[in-house]
């Protein structure tokens, strides 16, 4: 299903809210149940929060130079919008059933909704522009892979302005601006606002959801946060 991606700008505002894969764990039946195998080991983790929102370093420097040259508001959120949108709609493309973290998905040019949110969050950030994520009520999609039924959520960005905007010469009250790549039914109201650990936790839940789609065992329900 091909989505036309936008930018989404509302006047309320707002409270705020998908690398290469490792191997997976191979254990005989005996292991199952031997609990010292499954102890947290520090060096297990290959994507920690802290890789996940960084950006690519060039791209960060951009940024950084940017923000330095646009005091203003409305010049910084314009300056994003245009980094990833154009006229004819985004310049990375929305792509379902694998999360990256912000760097891996502006090299790409891809990535699911938990991809591009964490990439425009740290963009975002990198700029001064006052943002958050966001999880969003959308209608309940299921669909099955692997033989498992995977439930998906949606998340976003939401950017908060206490005073009115100009962007790309149309002016906006103070509210909020919502930047979705998948507008549907839902993405547009309030969320959920998200802590940076709240989504790291989704995306660590789409990639178990990956790597058990993968395993080949016995059909269950996964939530994921965005599948497609």
């Amino acid at each position: 299903m091909k989505f036309k991606s936008k930018l989404i700008l509302l006047a309320a505002l707002l409270n705020f809210a998908c690398s290469t894969t490792p191997p997976a764990l191979q254990l005989s039946a005996q292991k199952l149940w031997h609990d010292r195998i499954f102890d947290y080991k520090a060096s297990d983790v290959i994507e920690t929060k802290e890789m996940l929102f960084a950006l690519d370093p060039e791209l960060h420097a951009l940024l950084t130079e940017r923000r330095h040259n646009n005091p203003s508001t409305d010049r910084r959120l314009e300056y994003l919008a245009g980094l990833l949108f154009s006229a004819d709609g985004i310049r990375i493309s929305y792509s379902a059933g694998h999360s990256t973290g912000a760097a891996e998905t502006w090299r790409k040019k891809r990535g699911d909704c938990m991809s591009l949110t964490l990439l425009t969050y740290a963009v975002a950030q990198a700029l001064g522009i006052d943002a958050s994520m966001q999880e969003v009520r959308v209608p309940v999609a299921v669909d099955r892979r692997g033989g498992v039924d995977f439930v998906s959520g949606h998340v976003n960005v939401a950017v908060h302005n206490s005073s009115a905007l100009m962007i790309n010469g149309r002016s906006y009250s103070a509210g909020g601006v919502v930047i979705d790549f998948e507008p549907q039914v839902g993405s547009r109201q309030l969320g959920t606002r998200l802590s940076d650990d709240e989504i790291v936790a989704r995306f660590y839940n789409n990639r178990a959801s990956e790597y058990l789609a993968k395993s080949g065992m016995t059909p269950r329900l996964m939530r994921t946060t965005r599948r497609r």
